[in-house]
């Protein structure tokens, strides 16, 4: 249908051409669906009374591309901006818009013209976001503009949240620890292989391929600790073996370690079950979440820093949790409303509060985005995953060598996405130490490098269309339209060290498709699972056939 995107209706709190002036001195934020946009080297400006904002970061926040376009063949320049079939083309130093909607073509007017800024393209807000039919509303007080997706602003109903049962079948089926890795067959067999000093491979003192391990049957799903392994089973219970010098087996043993699978206390109607360093996590089909084990950090979200030898349910979230993950020392929840939640460990920035906050004890609710379907909690850091497939990362990570200069959370430079203008725009990340690791303290959404063929360059995009996401050592994965991406430590990055751009974004692997499911590991290997069952290794020195799981 089409809109008039100049006839904006706006509500009481939107009057933009009704700023105090000191409001219009401080500066002017935006957000994306509750998500802080980050601008390169041109902030969002106020002009006659109207926000004048650069294209890109707002567009591409909302998942759109943006391209620059050259004056050529008679046509100036241009600023395009495209997403799920809908093109807008904006010109510069021109009021006329050129859209092009499901196959019709208009032509749409700014009330002032497109024109540069620092090279980049400045056009008025309320056109910019409605263009794609967002919404925009104007909070004076703190002189934020909140973008909104038309079907954002619904709380999802609890009964009709996703079912996990196809999340337990994929992503469920390989577990990797800090020693160990585990997977489960179509059958319900479970195998494991690396060390066994505590009992973990069933008697193996250790194994480079898979063992089948004796005594375990109806297994659905797994997951390792750092010297602890776990299986939920079909009739939804967990059961445990390993080292348990935490408590982390979640059952009381006779010495520090039980090499026989028990199951643990006091859980039923299980649906998922996640495991960090030295605790683990278990998702009831009710909403209820469920810890024990080791809690210095705070990491059982029980409000208090005591070990638990048994399940303690987590009241904070009771009854509303759809997905959950165990960090090594933190914890991650999405609720029914789509919100995350965070506790525990916030060591290297993995609950996306500042370096001063050491931990939390108490889950809490991180208003910054929202509209998140599941959350991976990795050894650093914490991914989310959005309804439209994009993901957001924060904490720390390996993304790349250090620059000449560095310090304790030195402010870097690094290269981002094409400008408007052809110029590279500039993230402004904070590297923490001499090896190359840096650190978020808030939310960002992941881009995707790749070598544009017919440009014959380099180009940056949003990744969207993920379907899961994996959060390792210092390094991360996500699973797009059946193929591996990943960033950070992976196996990736001794391809492009020549190349800087390609050191900071996620690179796809082309060498395997048809993926179900991607689990990235502690450093540069990751395990990709085949529609087919087939369970593949990618290291730096290429892919290795593990075993065939089967089908479910």
């Amino acid at each position: 249908m089409k809109r008039n995107i100049l006839c904006v209706l706006l509500s009481a709190g939107l009057c933009l051409w009704g700023l105090t002036p000191a409001a219009q001195e401080q500066e002017i934020t935006v957000t994306v669906d509750g998500a802080p946009v980050v601008f390169a080297d041109q902030q969002p400006v106020m002009e006659a009374d109207r926000i004048l904002i650069p294209i890109r970061g707002v567009f591409e926040a909302m998942g759109a591309e943006v391209t620059y376009l050259p004056a050529q063949d008679g046509l100036p320049e241009r600023a395009l901006a495209e997403k799920d079939g809908t093109a807008i083309v904006f010109q510069i130093d021109g009021t006329a818009v050129s859209v092009t909607e499901n196959g019709e073509n208009r032509t749409e007017y700014l009330d002032v013209p497109a024109r540069l800024m620092n090279d980049r393209t400045m056009i008025p807000l309320r056109f910019l976001a409605e263009t794609l039919g967002y919404t925009v509303d104007w909070i004076e007080e703190e002189n934020r503009a909140e973008i909104t997706a038309p079907d954002s602003g619904e709380t999802p109903d609890s009964e009709e949240t996703p079912d996990s049962g196809e999340a337990i079948q994929n992503s469920g089926r390989v577990a990797l620890g800090q020693y160990n890795g585990m997977a489960i067959a179509a059958d319900g067999s479970v195998y494991a292989w690396g060390d066994g000093e505590y009992g973990q491979l069933g008697g193996v003192e250790r194994a480079e391929e898979p063992v089948l391990l004796s005594g375990l049957s109806g297994a659905v799903a797994a997951a390792c600790g750092r010297r602890s392994m776990y299986v939920l089973k079909s009739d939804g219970t967990v059961w445990s073996w390993g080292y348990n010098g935490a408590g982390e087996l979640g059952r009381k043993t006779e010495g520090e370690a039980d090499p026989v699978p028990g199951q643990v206390e006091g859980l039923s109607g299980i649906t998922a079950v996640s495991a960090g360093e030295n605790f683990a996590l278990a998702l009831s089909k009710d909403g209820k979440v469920y810890s024990w084990g080791d809690n210095r950090s705070g990491q059982l979200g029980l409000s208090d820093t005591e070990n638990r030898q048994t399940p303690q349910e987590i009241t904070a979230i009771s009854g509303r949790v759809i997905s959950l993950s165990a960090g090594s020392a933190h914890g991650a929840a999405v609720t029914s409303d789509q919100t995350v939640w965070l506790w525990g460990s916030n060591s290297d920035g993995q609950l996306a509060k500042p370096k001063g906050v050491k931990q939390e004890e108490t889950p809490f609710r991180l208003s910054s985005i929202s509209r998140i379907t599941a959350v991976s909690a990795g050894e650093m850091q914490t991914l989310a995953l959005r309804t439209d497939g994009s993901v957001y990362m924060w904490g720390t990570t390996y993304i790349g060598l250090p620059k000449e200069e560095t310090g304790e959370t030195e402010e870097t430079e690094t290269p981002s996405a094409e400008g408007e203008s052809g110029e590279e725009e500039a993230v402004v990340v904070k590297q923490i130490d001499e090896e190359g690791y840096y650190r978020y303290d808030e939310p960002l959404r992941m881009r995707y490098i790749y070598y544009d063929m017919e440009w014959e360059e380099d180009r940056i995009q949003i990744l969207i269309d993920a379907a899961q996401i994996s959060a390792g050592g210092a390094q991360s994965a996500a699973l797009v339209d059946g193929k591996l991406y990943v960033w950070g430590d992976s196996p990736l990055m001794p391809y492009r060290l020549k190349d800087q751009n390609w050191r900071y974004y996620a690179q796809e692997y082309t060498g395997l498709d048809g993926l179900s499911a991607v689990y990235a590991g502690r450093e540069k290997e990751v395990y990709m699972l085949q529609d087919s069952g087939q369970l593949w290794r990618l290291d730096s020195s290429g892919k290795t056939q593990i075993m065939d799981l089967g089908t479910i």
